[in-house]
């Protein structure tokens, strides 16, 4: 037999710490060695510290496939060997790393001698030669792209309850956003540039409550945005409808805060955990329901992203323009990673 232990009885990733260390993401281009991103090797330590995994490495999709830059545990050489293998045997034989990386989502392996037989024998050597028995990968998504993995190995048999695995899936979404960003061309600073800064360094800076993340979520929204309305607080699910109660909102009567409203049929495609879908839509008077009370106007643009945790629906955040352009990709994306970074605030309190 071998010892077990349950990652979600582990110590949790620290959020102001990992938020510190995403923040190294921010505006530098992915590094292609250890040497060159030490913010990257710092977090790739906390990321493995947090699911209580003492070796791990990150792999970074280029132009010849994934690639490892850098590895926290493991000897010197082992990125390069690990290449070395990968590169010519991945192709006909892809390995759990892969498998998350094309399929988009966080892949557990949980004791390597029941899952032998699903495993390529490249990696199965792998495994054997370091003496792991477990692993999680997960994969670095950005709003358009999977950038790369972070995966964690373990010596001991692991068990990874649903919570942790949407955990990580949303740790993962945040780290791909930066990536992706940093990627790119950097744009000037703008009003959005700021506010997603002021809302890390909010997360980062002080204790916080359920009701502040969605307070000041919807601030820095409103002003990303440009949005003729917008509202934000817990969901519930009672006698087959959803229900939000807001708990924050802009451009709304001041009755209507903590009021709650049957969420409209319209929204219901939008209340996914992954892959959360670009809902941004118009939308017309007949189809708003309760929302008619908010929404004066004889139709409107609306975008909408779910807050999860441990897959359980925990609230919405709800922005609409009575007049003007739909919502765009860009701002579609800055609300996706809004949302994840509420949505982990949320899961600690």
């Amino acid at each position: 037999m071998h010892p077990e232990k349950e990652v979600s009885q582990v110590n949790r990733p620290d959020l102001e710490e990992f938020l510190s260390a995403l923040d190294g993401f921010l505006g530098v281009a992915p590094a292609t060695t250890a040497k060159e991103a030490p913010a990257d090797l710092r977090f790739l330590e906390i990321f493995c510290r947090s699911v209580g995994a003492g070796m791990g490495h990150m792999l970074i999709q280029n132009a010849s496939g994934l690639k490892s830059v850098m590895s926290f545990g493991f000897r010197s050489k082992f990125d390069d060997e690990f290449n070395a293998v990968h590169s010519v045997s991945a192709a006909a034989s892809p390995c759990p790393l892969d498998q998350a990386f094309l399929q988009k989502k966080v892949i557990a392996i949980i004791d390597l001698e029941r899952a032998k037989q699903k495993l390529p024998d490249w990696f199965t050597e792998i495994m054997n030669r370091h003496k792991f028995q477990s692993l999680v990968a997960v994969p670095l998504l950005g709003p358009t792209s999977a950038m790369g993995i972070l995966c964690a190995y373990y010596q001991d048999v692991c068990l990874f309850d649903q919570g942790t695995l949407d955990r990580l899936t949303v740790m993962g979404r945040m780290v791909g956003a930066a990536m992706e960003k940093a990627s790119q061309p950097a744009p000037p600073p703008d009003v959005r540039e700021k506010a997603t800064d002021a809302f890390l360094t909010f997360l980062n800076a002080q204790p916080f409550t359920k009701i502040q993340i969605f307070g000041f979520l919807t601030k820095v929204l409103l002003q990303c945005l440009r949005a003729d309305g917008l509202i934000s607080g817990p969901v519930k699910k009672a006698d087959g409808e959803f229900v939000i109660t807001i708990v924050s909102g802009a451009g709304i009567p001041g009755s209507e805060i903590s009021g709650r409203f049957v969420l409209p049929p319209f929204l219901m495609p939008a209340l996914v955990p992954d892959p959360w879908p670009n809902n941004a839509r118009e939308i017309k008077a007949s189809d708003l329901g309760d929302f008619r009370r908010l929404i004066s106007g004889d139709s409107a643009m609306s975008i909408c992203y779910p807050l999860f945790s441990s897959n359980k629906l925990q609230g919405a955040v709800i922005a609409w323009r009575e007049k003007g352009p739909a919502f765009s990709e860009a701002e579609s994306a800055l609300l996706s990673r809004m949302g994840a970074v509420a949505s982990l605030g949320l899961a600690t309190n």
